[in-house]
Formats: C-alpha cells, sequence, structure tokens
C-alpha cells in the first residue's frame, strides 16, 4: 500500500436559506447536501427550526455572518470597543457553527464608515467614517489572522468573501442598483494579501467584478477571469451570480434559471461562467452557492447542470 494518501476531491453544492418556511420548502424540493444560513446573530432563536430540519435530514449547516448593534451593522475593522464586540459576534458564529457542525463561516472585511443595516428592506446607510482606509485595513487584517486560527481550533473553516466596490439604495433591485453608494468597502487588496498568507477566500463571482467598475463587459470578465486565477488556490468557496449593465460597482444576483443568463447582458453570462466553473476541476475542497435574487431551486438546479455539464463531480 502506497505511503501517500490519494487526494479525495469534496465538492458540494449547495443552497442559501434564511429562516421561515420558505426556506424549509427549498430544502425539501432539492435535498442538498449542503447549505448556507444567511444567518443574522441577534436573531439566533429564528433559526432554530431550520437548523434542526437540517440536522434531523444530514444537511450540513454552514453559516454567512451577519451582525448588528441597534440596527448598526457589525464591523471588524472598526477601532475600539465596537470593532472588538464586532469580533466577538464572528467568534459567537464560529462556536453555533461548531455545536451544528457546520463547515464552514463565511463573512466580509470590515469598513472605514459605521453602517445601519435594514434586513426588511435589504439596505445599508452609511451613518459616518471612523477611521482611514489604512487604519481599518491594517486592524482588520490583524484580526482576520487570530479568527482563522480560532475557527481552525473549532474545526470550522472560515472564509472570506469578496465584496462590491460599492452598494446599492436597496439590494437586489435593478432601480436601487443605479444609484451606487459608498458605506467605505476596503480595498479587495486585503483580500489578496490575506489569500497570499493562507487564508481561505469566497470569491463571489459578480463580488470580484465589481471591483474593477466603469469598464465594458470584456474588460469586467477579463479582471474577472484574471483575479478568480490569482485566487484560486485559496478559494474554498464560490457564489454564483451574474450581474447585469451597468457594470458600476454594485451587484445584482441574477437568478441562474433567467434567460437573459444566457444572453450577454449577463456577466458572467452561462458561457463565461462555464469558463470560470473549469478552473477549479482540480479543486480537492470546494463548496458552491448560487445567490440568486429570488429563484433559489430554478438556480440550484441550473448550478447542478453547469457542474455536470463541464465533468465536476460534486456532493
Amino acid at each position: 500500500m502506497s505511503i501517500y494518501s490519494k487526494i479525495v476531491t469534496v465538492i458540494k453544492l449547495g443552497i442559501k436559506i434564511g429562516a421561515n418556511e420558505k426556506d424549509i420548502e427549498r430544502l425539501e424540493i432539492t435535498n442538498p447536501s449542503s447549505m448556507e444560513v444567511r444567518f443574522i446573530l441577534e436573531q439566533a432563536k429564528l433559526f432554530r427550526t431550520v437548523l434542526k430540519y437540517a440536522k434531523k435530514h444530514n444537511i450540513q449547516a454552514n453559516f454567512h455572518h451577519w451582525a448588528a448593534f441597534d440596527g448598526v451593522l457589525a464591523n471588524t475593522a472598526a477601532p475600539g470597543k465596537f470593532g472588538k464586540e464586532s469580533v466577538q459576534t464572528v467568534i459567537d458564529t464560529i462556536d453555533i457553527a461548531s455545536e451544528n457542525k457546520g463547515g464552514y463561516v463565511v463573512y466580509h472585511t470590515g469598513t472605514t464608515w459605521q453602517n445601519k443595516v435594514d434586513h426588511n428592506v435589504g439596505r445599508l446607510t452609511p451613518i459616518e467614517q471612523i477611521a482611514t482606509e489604512d487604519e481599518t485595513s491594517e486592524l482588520f487584517t490583524k484580526r482576520a489572522l487570530k479568527l482563522h486560527k480560532y475557527a481552525n481550533s473549532k474545526g470550522i473553516q472560515l472564509i472570506l468573501e469578496t465584496t462590491p466596490m460599492f452598494d446599492a439604495t436597496k439590494w437586489m433591485s435593478k432601480v436601487g442598483r443605479l444609484k451606487r453608494i459608498i458605506i467605505g468597502k476596503l480595498p479587495i487588496s486585503v483580500i489578496d494579501n490575506l489569500a497570499a498568507v493562507g487564508v481561505n477566500i469566497a470569491n463571489d463571482f459578480e463580488h470580484t467584478a465589481c471591483n474593477y467598475p466603469d469598464h465594458n463587459h470584456a474588460e469586467t470578465f477579463d479582471y474577472l477571469y484574471h483575479k478568480t486565477q490569482q485566487l484560486l488556490s485559496q478559494t474554498k468557496l464560490l457564489h454564483l451570480g451574474y450581474l447585469i449593465p451597468p457594470y458600476n460597482g454594485t451587484d445584482y444576483h441574477g437568478d441562474l434559471s433567467n434567460p437573459e443568463f444566457s444572453t450577454n447582458a449577463a456577466l458572467p453570462n452561462e458561457n463565461e461562467m462555464l469558463k470560470l466553473l473549469a478552473l477549479f476541476k482540480n479543486h480537492d475542497q470546494l463548496w458552491i452557492i448560487s445567490e440568486p435574487q429570488q429563484d433559489h431551486v430554478g438556480s440550484y438546479k441550473k448550478a447542478s447542470n453547469l457542474l455536470q455539464s463541464i465533468g465536476i463531480r460534486f456532493e
């Protein structure tokens, strides 16, 4: 018997869920191997039913970190007490993931601004700038390295997600994204630097593309493709979605089941998505989640078809 272990490829296709009955319906229809919970820490009790369902049906529960204090978004790059309390919300989410035998927690970089969050409306509203980009980038980087070590000690992969350069006046809205607002997002170079020292990355294709705003389709996709190659070795999670014009640095979260996905309005469109996914054929561990506006089940099925069409095996 060889002393070398055979690398077993584990790719899981999951579905995004929240905390209501419709989310459980998605799980009943698709019966995925994993799910990513849009987990709002201060509303943790609301997620008990869906987590109980996942445990009963052997669905791996993974967690997308969201947290706020009296409506002010947690900010792991903030100086002082607020920043430390924000870091604790990530720790708490890691602990909950561990208790639920999850695989990962995904989270965002901090911001130079303090921002209000309204999950019902789907909006972030800037309040005030709290520190410079250099100060917040340094703080976030130091804290991220400690958080990733903590997650490893708990058997959870902490994964840092690419985010858009700008936010929209309303999430997942054709009209809302036409007016972009600055909420102090840290530059993608912070993610590049952390990936270079071994931090796991979530590449949200449309978020990544949003870091090269105000260019044409070909130029934007070229940026996305090369950034995906750059981050490839540290990418453990993919979020699938697409943009539509204008490519202005705000996201859109197009449904993969929508016919526009096969047109050149979508970025990445279906052919471009296949080209991106093909880069991951030899990955030994990867989670994949579609993040559509509405049609989660249809987008899950379309993602499944895309993976099968290029020969990527998944659970």
